[in-house]
């Protein structure tokens, strides 16, 4: 079998044109052009001369140094002078076509001299008389024979156009490879050979590729591949490359050639090929492949196995949750701390994924959409559609971001899950403002959403307690306070005493000198809201946020009011002796509900009974007509172990004087809410009370101008100090306000 090529003499590029249509064409050899032929039997004719080889008279000999002549492609040079520097080229081309031989015709001229050795071009180079002839030649009529015999059929004649070509029996074999990868676990488990496919791992898990190249025929390989193992080629695969992968060694190339039918390369048991997959590899796909060249004996081509990969894909499920800093009842304006958080019960971390946080307004009565969580399609997104129930239910978003969360629960990248400060809207009493948290995808199986069970608070209030005209004496006093914005402001609101508080524990909470008064304090700290609350301070006096305030040392006792007023022998009054104007003095009892009524004007009772409980159902008012004298002042004194108040009574014009409690809202057990004693309470006059329980729900509005409002408020009015003068004095039935004291000038 053989191959041609046809070459012309004319120019060295169109021997290279030759060379390609001759490569296209199977089954030929390489045919080149001769400078011409030297004379017959080995002699030099005045005819036949090296430019008269193309004359009829002129046979091309088969004797002496010159002739066509017989040449193995594997000799490193030829046995003649090369004067033109053809035997590379014409080597590498025979070689390549796979044939084993190349016939060329070798000219004498002169004395027993060989000149252009091979073809192209004449030169001056000359042989010695010494040549010795290794090479057989052959007859002319061998070599127009064994060129008649490759079947080329182009225009280059046979003793005047062709000087060379290629001969001998042709290599005729391809060459095919394959990658496999293998995926092996802890336990043993091992998948077996996956060749030219895409196959799946996990971390945890290794896997190990082999590669091999095969000779299909029919011929054994007389010249060897090249061959190389690629990683993951940027060109090929993304992302590109390993996270741990050690050096390779040994390199994974090389040469190699084999017999028919034979796997000639095989990696198998490289050691570079086994890779430990990493948590980080997740997402990833990773291959190797193998390339070989040439790809068959008749050309200079690359091919390329299919590649075989792993891919490390995401296995996840991540289940949001919402933490919120309040629970339970908080006040419109209340600035609510919402954190949300997305655990990952993996095994992988989780790609980067979609969360909103978001807050729900339902008004009082009305069902929580979908109050239990769950999960929901793609297009039914949490504030769009999930948690929406016009107008009913309301949403909106409060905090999104994009974030690929680990096995551990934390951010590995993207948005952090922070905590948003949200201010509770001006709602009404009863609103819930829930909060959830929803992630999508919410596992690596799937593409829908998965929602928190809402977190709700109800609107609500904080009750708070207005003391005027007076101080308070306290064990210690222990208030909530509000903050709430406005106007891009903050502000404190809180119970609040006009004057002085005076505890013997701690005072937290509560303001003296009217701190929280009006619309609030603004930039509230501990030190501000106190300023007339007495506590045993350092030598120095300062105050910071971390003095106590209160621990005031001279506590004093409670005056013993029972005293001043006689019971011996005093009536019991009954449940409606308030109301009856003939009713006035000491009165006593063993128990009783007052059901309230008017003091008019120059009336008092006292019910004097520190060992019974009294109930006071109803109100008790002073009558609000002139006075001309400390006699005409009406004034109530209740005197008992316990007062008890229910929820409806709104105002008590009397002095309250406990030596056990007082409770503001004496009706209602257990808990309260926003619709159980919301009435506001107002005493005027004297209280003292070992416990004082107040339980009213009436204030806390909304706005700047009534979030502030109390539920109950003590005011000691001036009234009861001039009704408890003249009692004392027994006279003076006119009071002297204003004094005027002249002094003599100064001169």
């Amino acid at each position: 079998m053989a191959y041609k090529v046809r070459f012309s003499l004319v120019t060295l590029s169109l021997v290279v044109i030759g060379l390609i249509g001759a490569f296209m064409l199977p089954q030929t050899a390489h045919a080149g052009s001769a400078a011409g032929p030297g004379g017959g039997n080995g002699s030099v004719s005045p005819t036949c001369n090296k430019y008269n080889h193309s004359s009829p008279s002129c046979p091309w000999t088969t004797n002496g140094p010159f002739g066509w002549r017989i040449f193995s492609v594997n000799d490193v040079s030829p046995n003649v002078p090369d004067g033109n520097g053809i035997w590379p080229s014409a080597k590498l081309q025979c070689t390549n076509a796979g044939a084993s031989q190349v016939i060329a015709f070798v000219m004498y001229t002169g004395t027993r001299t060989i000149q252009g050795a091979w073809i192209y071009k004449y030169n001056s180079a000359k042989l010695t008389t010494g040549f010795t002839v290794t090479y057989p030649y052959i007859t002319i009529s061998d070599a127009a024979s064994r060129f008649s015999s490759i079947g080329y059929t182009g225009p280059l004649k046979f003793g005047t156009d062709v000087g060379w070509f290629c001969y001998g029996t042709a290599e005729n074999w391809t060459v095919s490879g394959q990658s496999s990868v293998t995926v092996t676990d802890k336990s043993g488990y091992n998948s077996g050979k996956k060749t030219g496919v895409t196959t799946t791992a996990s971390p945890g898990q290794t896997l190990s590729w082999a590669h091999t190249l095969t000779n299909n025929g029919p011929t054994d390989m007389k010249k060897s591949v090249n061959y190389n193992v690629t990683l993951n080629n940027t060109a090929l695969f993304s992302p590109a490359g390993f996270n741990n992968v050690a050096p390779i060694s040994p390199a994974i190339s090389g040469t190699a050639s084999g017999v028919n039918g034979s796997t000639f390369v095989d990696t198998t048991n490289g050691s570079y090929q086994t890779y430990y997959v990493q948590a980080g590899d997740v997402g990833k796909t990773l291959c190797q492949q193998i390339d070989w060249n040439p790809s068959a004996s008749t050309n200079t081509v690359t091919s390329t196995s299919s590649p075989a990969c792993v891919q490390i894909p995401y296995n996840y499920s991540l289940t949001p949750n919402t933490n919120v800093d309040l629970s339970g009842t908080v006040e419109a304006g209340s600035v609510v701390g919402v954190t949300p958080t997305i655990t990952n019960a993996g095994p992988t971390n989780s790609p980067s994924v979609q969360w909103q946080v978001t807050q729900l307004v339902v008004q009082p009565g009305a069902s929580v959409p979908n109050v239990g969580g769950g999960t929901s399609p793609t297009a039914i997104t949490p504030c769009g559609t999930y948690f929406k129930n016009l107008p009913q239910a309301t949403c909106s978003t409060v905090a999104s971001g994009n974030s690929a969360i680990g096995v551990s629960g934390s951010v590995i990248s993207g948005s952090p899950l922070s905590t948003s400060s949200v201010v509770v809207g001006d709602y009404p009493v009863g609103t819930k403002v829930c909060y959830a948290t929803s992630v999508q995808p919410y596992a690596s199986t799937t593409s829908d959403w998965r929602h928190s069970a809402p977190v709700c608070l109800i609107v609500g209030i904080k009750p708070k307690v207005q003391i005027t005209g007076g101080d308070l004496v306290a064990n210690s006093v222990n208030s909530s306070t509000t903050l709430k914005s406005f106007s891009g402001n903050q502000f404190t609101f809180g119970s609040w005493i006009e004057y002085g508080i005076f505890a013997v524990g701690n005072i937290t909470g509560a303001a003296s000198g009217s701190a929280y008064a009006g619309s609030g304090l603004a930039n509230a700290t501990n030190c501000n809201e106190s300023q007339l609350s007495f506590a045993n301070s350092t030598s120095s006096g300062s105050c910071s946020t971390t003095t106590v305030i209160g621990d005031y040392t001279n506590a004093p006792s409670i005056p013993d009011v029972s005293a001043s007023f006689t019971a011996t022998g005093a009536p019991s009054i009954g449940s409606g002796d308030l109301a009856v104007q003939s009713q006035t003095g000491v009165f006593t009892t063993s128990g009783v509900t007052l059901s309230g009524g008017n003091i008019q004007k120059g009336r008092w009772v006292v019910i004097n009974a520190p060992t019974a409980d009294i109930t006071i159902n109803g109100d008790i008012t002073y009558d609000n007509g002139t006075l001309h004298s400390l006699a005409d002042i009406p004034q109530v004194v209740i005197i008992a172990n316990n007062i008890n108040i229910t929820g409806n009574v709104k105002q008590i014009d009397a002095w309250l004087v406990a030596k056990s409690g007082i409770n503001t809202c004496s009706d209602v057990t257990g808990n309260l809410s926003s619709t159980l004693c919301n009435n506001q309470l107002v005493v005027n006059g004297p209280v003292m009370a070992k416990t004082l329980y107040l339980r009213r729900t009436a204030g806390s509005g909304t706005g700047a101008n009534h979030s502030g409002d109390p539920a109950e408020i003590f005011n000691l009015r001036p009234d009861a100090y001039m009704w408890a003068s003249q009692r004392a004095t027994g006279s003076g039935n006119r009071v002297q306000t204003v004094y005027t004291t002249e002094l003599p000038p100064r001169l």
